[in-house]
């Protein structure tokens, strides 16, 4: 189903059934697909995979940058959380599990998520977790307590307090600049019993310059604040400078790139036009679009190094990649199929994790 995917199908049941290779007729390959989508014994051994997958391609990195976060189904009965390894361009993912909408954004079912990430990676990785404002203080914590390092954002009425004082700050109460600062060391939210440290970053990123339009829906009015709101980080990531704990957070947006890349029918997959229902069904589909991704992004990779996407480009630039790449990986497909399947995944995970730092870090 992976291939058939790589080959333009859609992330639907018959889509993928219509595109998978080999000569049965296309009525007996929806079936198979059908047949697949509904295999219990595959539903119970879709933990065990991601499992597998995750400590394969994490065990070849130097250390880990890990975004997750969550994302509603397009019918809004499920949401789906995920964690993606943040890369160059796009993330790669690594494990997601699939929960009923009035689970989402629960602290116990992302701490158990947690749990399972932990088990995957090897112990001696170090790994950076960052999250968006979603993530709050039960979250920090348990990521302190597996060793690892989290970078988050705080928006909302969560109070702070910086070490040495005894008053409790507001984000309201703080002046940004366009300069990225480290405004102290302290803990996190004046509620939970364990309390959590660590250093706050503020930065004001500048005004894109857009007018808005009057008779904003709810969602874009919220989503316009946010952008306008400073952003107040809270890490206990260790040996950083503000500007590079500011880059690192800014990669997040890659693991909303692959969110969108799975569910638009304009750019990829379109799972939106999936009306696959279940949740052992969902995972599946969410495995397939993730065996996908991480095959296409390691052939755009591929073809990069090998001076390819300067065949695709249609303009004139000659010193950086305009593609992604994965329309890089599709273009070659298309038209040099044969270099795709001389495609070995692991020798080109050890070569990414060759430069994995370079692509990550900023200096």
């Amino acid at each position: 189903m992976a291939v058939a995917l790589t080959h333009g199908a859609d992330l639907t049941l018959t889509s993928l059934g219509r595109s998978l290779p080999g000569r049965a007729h296309v009525k007996n390959k929806i079936k198979r697909v059908d047949r697949a989508l509904g295999n219990t014994a595959l539903h119970r051994d879709i933990p065990r995979i991601q499992h597998l997958l995750t400590h394969t391609i994490t065990s070849l990195m130097p250390f880990c940058v890990i975004a997750v976060d969550w994302t509603g189904w397009h019918d809004r009965n499920w949401y789906l959380l995920r964690a993606s390894l943040v890369c160059n361009g796009r993330s790669l993912p690594l494990m997601s599990e699939v929960v009923p909408a009035e689970l989402a954004q629960n602290s116990d079912v992302q701490c158990r998520f947690l749990d399972r990430l932990h088990d995957a990676i090897p112990k001696d990785k170090a790994v950076t977790i960052i999250t968006d404002a979603g993530f709050r203080t039960d979250w920090f914590r348990h990521v302190s307590q597996l060793g690892w390092s989290f970078t988050g954002r705080v928006r909302g009425c969560i109070s702070f307090r910086l070490d040495g004082d005894k008053k409790w700050m507001k984000i309201s109460e703080l002046e940004a600049t366009g300069q990225p600062v480290c405004v102290g060391y302290g803990v996190l939210s004046r509620k939970p019993r364990t309390p959590c440290y660590g250093r706050f970053y503020l930065h004001k990123r500048p005004d894109a310059g857009r007018q808005g339009k009057g008779g904003m829906p709810k969602t874009q009015r919220e989503h316009r604040s946010s952008a306008r709101e400073p952003w107040l980080l809270f890490s206990n990531a260790e040996g950083l400078e503000p500007h590079q704990i500011m880059a690192l957070y800014s990669r997040r947006m890659q693991i909303e790139q692959n969110f969108r890349d799975d569910k638009s029918p304009r750019f990829w997959f379109g799972l939106r036009l999936s009306r696959s229902q279940g949740k052992g069904r969902l995972e599946v589909l969410n495995m397939v679009a993730a065996m996908a991704s991480l095959v296409m992004w390691l052939a755009g990779y591929r073809a990069e190094r090998q001076c390819l996407h300067w065949h695709y480009q249609a303009s004139s630039i000659r010193h950086r990649r305009v593609l992604s790449y994965l329309s890089l990986a599709e273009e070659v497909i298309r038209h040099e199929p044969g270099k795709v399947r001389r495609l070995n995944i692991v020798n080109e995970m050890k070569k990414l994790g060759k430069e994995y730092s370079n692509m990550v870090m900023v200096t």
